[in-house]
């Protein structure tokens, strides 16, 4: 992929996202004036960023080239959109803002956790962020520049032009300091499988643990954790998206049965590092939710289902999919019995 070689950053990505509904159970639990001491200390709306300059030069002319730009194009003249008022869908963005707090990175994981009160479960489906698409007023892209070009709300509206899904809420996540929340947990367990546990054995034995039974289930701190959600070489961006959301889950579970002093360093460590457009008005009021909310299953996968080689377009190692395929497989996860509805919500 095209990239200013002084302004890549060695990425420490990647997705640990601390479900927001675990919060909203914990704040609620213990009251209005708890609640607000920690919800005081997210990000509402923040509008400090900016877009960096140099990442905007080096941004694709809004042109046609090839057969995939076409299709990209083809689709987003399909103006059908996935709404339904009892499914709310948050879009959860990781990023690594390095030693810069100036300007919008790219995203490392964008993730959308559906809540549908109709079938009363929760959908945590990734986008692999190679994905071509069509970033609004940037021309043919990968999907993870539209948050460098444009912050929360581009991302947002690259994803409900391409994908063809309401986006209701955001929740963005700095990942610096990560680890510390992973170990306010006391570490999560994980199970990695052979090809995983050979390509850690330089770091997991420094922390002793024992690799001699191979594949099977570890605990892991954050160092380990964040080590493990990063591996790309062993296999594909699916399998990637699927230790993002293996971690999820996880953290999940662990988050649910943490004890006061466990849940309390958690928030500390975590809240920090959020922004969102939620209101803390909205956020007391989900947090009543939350703690039913925390009761349903959880369902994860990745959209499309069937994953694809990277190719080169334009210079950029990307994702090609099939929107057709794309649009039949979040109507499968997040709107079964649900059809598309136009005219929609202005998406310009």
């Amino acid at each position: 992929m095209k990239d200013n070689t002084h302004k890549k950053k060695k990425s420490k990505a990647l997705l640990v996202i601390i479900s927001v509904l675990a919060f909203f159970a914990v704040l609620f639990a213990g009251g209005t004036w708890y609640a607000n001491h920690y919800l005081n200390k997210i990000t509402y709306a923040d509008e400090t960023l900016k877009v960096d300059p140099e990442i905007v030069t080096d941004a694709p002319l809004p042109e046609t080239y090839t057969n995939a730009d076409t299709e990209v194009d083809k689709n987003i003249n399909d103006n059908r959109l996935w709404y339904d008022d009892d499914i709310l869908n948050i879009l959860l963005i990781g990023c690594d803002y390095g030693s810069s707090k100036q300007y919008y990175p790219r995203s490392d994981a964008v993730i959308i956790a559906s809540i549908n009160k109709i079938q009363q479960v929760i959908n945590i489906v990734s986008l692999s962020r190679a994905t071509y698409v069509a970033i609004p007023g940037y021309g043919h892209a990968r999907l993870n520049a539209a948050y460098a070009y444009g912050g929360p709300d581009l991302l947002v509206k690259t994803i409900e032009q391409n994908y063809k899904v309401r986006i209701d809420k955001y929740v963005s996540i700095n990942f610096e300091g990560f680890s510390k929340a992973v170990d306010a947990l006391g570490g999560i367990n994980i199970y990695l499988t052979a090809d995983e546990v050979t390509y850690l054995k330089s770091l997991l034995p420094e922390k002793g643990i024992d690799l001699s039974s191979g594949a099977g289930n570890y605990n892991l701190d954050g160092q380990t954790a964040l080590a493990y959600a990063r591996i790309r070489k062993i296999d594909s961006d699916k399998m990637r998206t699927q230790r993002q959301r293996n971690i999820i889950k996880q953290i999940i579970n662990k988050a649910k049965s943490s004890s006061v002093s466990q849940a309390t360093k958690l928030l500390n460590e975590f809240l920090p590092l959020v922004s969102t457009n939620f209101s803390k008005y909205e956020l007391l009021s989900y947090a009543a939710g939350g703690l039913k909310y925390a009761r349903w299953p959880v369902s994860q996968s990745i959209i499309p289902h069937k994953g694809t080689h990277l190719v080169t377009v334009n210079g950029y190692e990307v994702l090609i999919f099939d929107w057709d395929v794309v649009k039949s497989d979040i109507h499968e996860q997040l709107y079964p019995g649900i059809e598309p509805k136009e005219p929609l919500v202005e998406l310009n």
